[in-house]
């Protein structure tokens, strides 16, 4: 995996979730998630920069886990699956 700091920079979406590039997330074991794009190449690279990266924690929450995901630059997302039943 390669890490490209320029071209993630200058191709920024005022979203946080830019679905016109990015093709996935990488959640790392030391708390890190980054954004993962297309590198030309067949492969994957790191989004790194505003909105392209961060810190997560898991909160275990008894019968559910909630996801804190702070966002490089400043802001926060808060994820808390659910879960249905499947029909």
């Amino acid at each position: 995996m390669r890490d490209s700091d320029e071209s993630r920079e200058t191709d920024r979406s005022p979203s946080h979730c830019d679905r016109t590039s990015e093709i996935g997330l990488e959640l790392t074991q030391d708390g890190q998630w980054y954004k993962l794009y297309p590198d030309g190449a067949g492969g994957l690279e790191r989004g790194h920069g505003l909105d392209h990266e961060g810190t997560y924690e898991l909160l275990y929450e008894g019968d559910h886990i909630q996801m804190n995901m702070a966002i490089s630059g400043g802001g926060f997302i808060y994820i808390v699956p659910s879960s249905r039943p499947i029909p």
